[in-house]
């Protein structure tokens, strides 16, 4: 097997499948914890729709350009805001969610700008 491949089975592992797993069970465990996963359950989306190469140059943007890195940067923050705030409120599940969603992130940028 690949090691390419061996690689994006893990990426698809802990930084999607894992996430939306503990999204999921906090959302019918606790009501309350809806507003707070908002914004991961958004990053992760995107973050599964940017591995196909005709959506992620549409939604994140073309290789190596600034929109690329921007939006990168940008769900990074919004994600690590998100940690700080479920951590804060004591919704274990969500910021785990969210530091496992930011984790695939930064992946996704030291991917991006490798030449």
């Amino acid at each position: 097997m690949p090691l390419w491949l061996i690689w994006w089975i893990i990426f698809c592992a802990v930084c999607l499948a894992c996430p939306a797993c503990l999204l999921l069970f906090a959302w019918v465990r606790n009501k309350q914890v809806i507003a707070a996963s908002i914004i991961p359950m958004a990053a992760l989306i995107v973050l599964g729709l940017a591995l196909f190469p005709e959506v992620k140059s549409l939604l994140v943007g073309a290789d190596y350009s600034r929109r690329l890195f921007l939006t990168i940067d940008v769900f990074i923050g919004l994600t690590a805001v998100s940690l700080i705030y479920a951590a804060c409120r004591r919704l274990w599940l969500v910021a785990i969610a969210s530091a496992l969603v930011s984790l695939g992130w930064i992946y996704l940028a030291a991917m991006n700008s490798m030449v």
